[in-house]
């Protein structure tokens, strides 16, 4: 991509926002500004608005900008390319690429940076990407109306940050960035980029930690990590966040172990080890990891002992002029100068061609309007010549226009025939609900009658839709017919062939529309016991709660029980059990 006046990169945290527009004077980058924004620690549904509303604040909405992909969605793969070898670093990372494709099932996006070593050797470093991760991070950019003019991974962009500071070392530097959700790290020295990894622990994950242990709001929690808590021993939440830290030491140990296997060379152990980000601000963090690192020996050189290793953090690095912290906007800032292809900048981009070729005609935009321009003035001179078969192309065209309005009518007819064919299936719903409800129903009736107690009378069995929206129907005035023993009970809801004829022709003025059809998958089992301990309900109901297709059986709640009914005169005589009520809700899954 052609070198551009200005840039701005983009940081999309999940904390934070931060944009760094840098410029080129003389091929020297310079920070022009430097923008933050805070983001909700949990609970904001509307991030995307907020950020939209701060980035036309600043002028970025429909802007070109550079912005990172996450170093957890990508794979790295380091190599290393010997003196006679003619190849290029391109064509080598293609044909690993090649292997890694057909491991995986699909073409991944790639890019690759080299740099020479004294002993005239190449080492180089391949990003690759799912093409689904690439549309991914491009519709999150759609969504806070941002144009991404560069798709640089987040490791590379947090080492190019730190590749123009005034740090130097006597080997290989790491950076570690700690974010909230997750830890970018990017390994390289003064001639390029060796190694990324990152891996999905960060500071939030210690505010988890304090939140659970002190049974307090995440919100407070965070304030506490912040302004009291600590790694030191017997510091404040310490007991807290040591099994954090070192679940992710555990995960930094698997990526040194990681660089020193893929890099297999004495003389590239890392020398400093540089943390950023706001996760790396805990108390005590850089004492902590530098004692683990001693402790556990990993620094990987016999001639270097493992305390030799420096660890400090980026607030002891000066920032460049107008950046306010390095640590803060190291991210945003290494955007910007791997996009403007500052010098001595590794660069590393998986923006698609498409996006690219828009970026560089929308440099190369006054060309291509002066080439247009010309083009006009040339079609002109042959525009005489095609008069003639302008008006053969008219009557082509007629004839097309007749074969077309030919085809709409078809096409109504179709959609009319399409249209009768919907209203018939919807008129045909309602049967094919009632279809299926009547195999539910009778799946229900058939468990609660295998479950029921001998001494127990079951008075109702309906859907709970019907149940809860009816009001319970009042008693027959006749007595209705004695059910089977072990189904009955007194105030059973009558079902007698009169009783629905009457109900059917008489409607009362002030009659509730019929409820809404039931979808047959919850039922509602009334009925009476003589156990007051409801021990044989319990028992009914685990043997209920054995059906195959049975979701749930419990007590229906009782703002939700209608009224019993009444019981008849004639049932008042018979020597009847005094018995408890009971309403069972089951639910069962569709046939």
């Amino acid at each position: 991509m052609p070198k551009v006046r200005q840039i701005v990169g983009l940081d999309l945290g999940a904390r934070s926002v931060r944009a760094v527009w840098v410029g080129l004077q003389g091929g020297v980058p310079h920070v022009m500004r430097a923008e933050r924004m805070e983001l909700p620690l949990e609970g904001a549904e509307n991030t995307d608005t907020l950020i939209r509303a701060w980035l036309s604040q600043h002028g970025l909405i429909k802007g070109f900008a550079s912005v990172a992909i996450q170093g957890t969605n990508l794979v790295f793969q380091p190599g290393r390319i010997l003196p006679d070898d003619p190849r290029t670093p391109r064509q080598v990372a293609e044909m690993d690429l090649a292997r890694f494709s057909d491991m995986v099932g699909e073409s991944m996006a790639f890019d690759v940076t080299a740099s020479e070593r004294p002993d005239s050797s190449i080492r180089y470093l391949m990003a690759m990407a799912r093409p689904s991760v690439i549309s991914q991070a491009l519709d999150s950019l759609r969504a806070i109306d941002v144009r991404p003019c560069d798709l640089i991974p987040a490791p590379a962009a947090l080492f190019a940050g730190f590749a123009l500071s005034e740090l130097k070392a006597d080997g290989p530097c790491m950076i570690v960035d700690v974010g909230a959700t997750k830890t970018e790290i990017a390994v390289g020295d003064d001639r390029g980029l060796l190694f990324c990894r990152a891996f999905a622990i960060g500071g939030r994950h210690f505010t988890e930690a304090i939140a659970k242990g002190g049974a307090c709001p995440m919100q407070q929690a965070d304030t506490q990590k912040m302004r009291d808590a600590s790694l030191r021993e017997g510091a404040p939440f310490s007991e807290f966040l040591l099994p954090v830290a070192e679940r992710w030491f555990g995960q930094f140990s698997a990526v040194m172990a990681a660089f020193r296997s893929s890099i297999n060379d004495r003389g590239l152990n890392i020398a400093t080890i540089i943390l950023s980000g706001g996760g790396s601000r805990l108390d005590g963090f850089r004492e902590w990891l530098s004692g683990r690192i001693a402790s556990t020996g990993q620094s990987g050189d016999a001639s270097r002992s493992p305390g030799s290793i420096r660890v400090i953090t980026a607030q002891e690095i000066p920032p460049p002029q107008g950046l306010p912290d390095l640590g803060q906007y190291g991210v945003a800032y290494g955007l910007a100068l791997a996009s403007i292809e500052a010098k001595g900048v590794p660069r590393l981009s998986l923006i698609p061609g498409a996006l690219r070729d828009e970026v560089v005609f929308r440099e190369k935009k006054p060309f291509w309007l002066a080439a247009a321009i010309t083009f006009v003035i040339a079609l002109g001179v042959f525009t005489a010549s095609l008069l003639v078969s302008l008006g053969r192309e008219a009557r082509r065209m007629d004839a097309e226009k007749a074969e077309l309005r030919r085809r709409e009518k078809i096409d109504k007819e179709i959609a009319a025939i399409r249209a009768e064919t919907e209203a018939l299936r919807k008129e045909t719903k309602p049967l094919r609900a009632l279809l299926a409800g009547g195999a539910a129903s009778r799946y229900a009736i058939s468990l609660v009658a295998s479950s029921i107690a001998p001494q127990d009378w079951i008075s109702l069995l309906c859907d709970e839709e019907t149940y809860l929206r009816t009001e319970a129907p009042k008693p027959a005035p006749q007595l209705p017919k004695l059910a089977q023993p072990g189904f009955f009970v007194p105030g059973f809801r009558d079902n007698d062939t009169k009783a629905k004829e009457a109900s059917s022709t008489f409607k009362p003025a002030d009659a509730k529309p019929a409820p809404a059809k039931s979808s047959f998958t919850a039922f509602i089992i009334e009925g009476y016991t003589p156990d007051m301990g409801f021990g044989s309900v319990d028992a009914m109901m685990r043997r209920m709660r054995s059906g195959e297709r049975v979701k749930n059986v419990d007590l229906l709640s009782d703002d939700k029980v209608k009224p019993p009914v009444e019981l008849p005169e004639a049932f008042r005589r018979l020597n009847i059990p005094e018995m408890r009520r009971f309403v069972i809700r089951m639910e069962v899954s569709e046939p």
